[in-house]
């Protein structure tokens, strides 16, 4: 695993860019540049894949509204309003109680979801802290970072040649994710353990 500081500076010198001291507190062009980019570039690498690292399972709690305000009424007659978890990314599905799946509902601004179900488990890529970032990963995901980094780095130079070499990196890694895992949209007792 590697710092969020670390990963921006494996995506400069792919570039041949000088490294920056701190992410967190840019004093340069490309610090700055590179706290922009980390995050959603990490979102999308994130939700490129069914990552085993990134799945998430919660069942969900009913939205409550804050003190003093009501929630607005449900968009479609739905009779139940949950919340999201807060590092929710991408929805893969909802299931109820009995694990079947639910596929009449509404994701709504909040985020929420409403439904007619009053246990909803709700399966999904969960947004990861780059600190997290699993190390079998990160040279695919520097490398993609790189060819986001860029156009403002090195004027898209290297953009096609790290683009190219994050699709090599990602499909490897990708394999080796897909070959280590279990079966784990069906899996109760994986999603239990995450």
């Amino acid at each position: 695993m590697a710092s969020a500081t670390e990963l921006a500076n494996q995506g400069l010198l792919k570039l041949g860019a000088k490294m920056i001291s701190n992410i967190e507190a840019p004093v340069t062009a490309a610090g700055s540049i590179c706290a922009e980019l980390l995050q959603p570039s990490l979102d999308v690498f994130t939700t490129s894949y069914m990552w085993s690292w990134s799945d998430g399972m919660r069942i969900l709690d009913y939205l409550v509204p804050p003190e003093g305000e009501e929630l607005d009424p449900p968009l479609i007659d739905y009779e139940y309003r949950y919340n999201v978890p807060t590092d929710f990314l991408h929805l893969q599905r909802l299931k109820d109680e009995w694990n079947n799946d639910i596929t009449d509902y509404a994701l709504v601004g909040g985020p929420g979801v409403e439904c007619n179900f009053d246990v909803v488990k709700f399966y999904y890529t969960r947004r990861i802290d780059p600190a997290f970032l699993p190390s079998p990963v990160i040279d695919a995901f520097t490398s993609y970072l790189a060819h986001r980094l860029s156009p403002a780095i090195d004027g898209g130079k290297r953009a096609q040649v790290m683009l190219q070499e994050y699709v090599q990196k990602a499909t490897a890694a990708f394999l080796e994710d897909a070959r280590q895992r279990k079966d784990p949209i069906d899996s109760e007792d994986y999603y239990s353990g995450r």
